[in-house]
């Protein structure tokens, strides 16, 4: 299949939103060695809190993880790479399969708990009393004035990019 020819007006626009995007996207920097070492003791201790329900066999489970990084911390440089691939090797072997997640992170149990309305406009209106057809009529006419709303934000948006 041939691929449509892009005109100017979209060409303008992917370079436009490109240097928007680009301006928000961090330069990746060099890690130094005592950054992934850090960084390696606290993936442990999250894959720890994972593993570790009771907060008591937590606590001494990350003791001995500390006892460990401790009796390393003067090694040379190459045995700290070694020591470091080796470790990176054991997390992952160690990774749990349903990692703990913050409740209000994505994937938490808050997360989304009171869903948006859908957009669609299409509501299901429950046989019950009068209270719950005011309170589906509430409810649509808040959905209606979301939609009024996201229209005109598209609109203002499409303004300012024709300036």
């Amino acid at each position: 299949p041939r691929r449509r020819r892009r005109s100017r007006r979209e060409e303008a626009m992917n370079a436009s939103f490109k240097g928007a995007a680009q301006h928000y996207l961090l330069p990746r920097r060099e890690v130094t060695h005592s950054q992934a070492v850090c960084g390696l003791y606290r993936k442990c201790l999250k894959t720890l809190g994972s593993w570790c329900v009771d907060r008591d066999v937590f606590n001494e489970e990350a003791t001995r993880v500390q006892q460990i990084f401790r009796a390393n911390a003067g090694a040379t440089e190459g045995q700290g790479a070694v020591l470091l691939r080796e470790g990176m090797d054991e997390l992952r072997k160690y990774s749990h399969p349903d990692k703990y997640i913050q409740a209000y992170l994505p994937g938490g149990s808050l997360y989304m708990r009171n869903p948006p309305l859908p957009l669609s406009g299409e509501l299901v209106v429950l046989t019950g009393s009068v209270g719950s057809v005011v309170l589906m009529v509430l409810i649509a006419l808040v959905a209606m004035v979301v939609l009024v709303l996201m229209v005109l934000m598209v609109l203002m948006v499409l303004m300012v990019l024709m300036v």
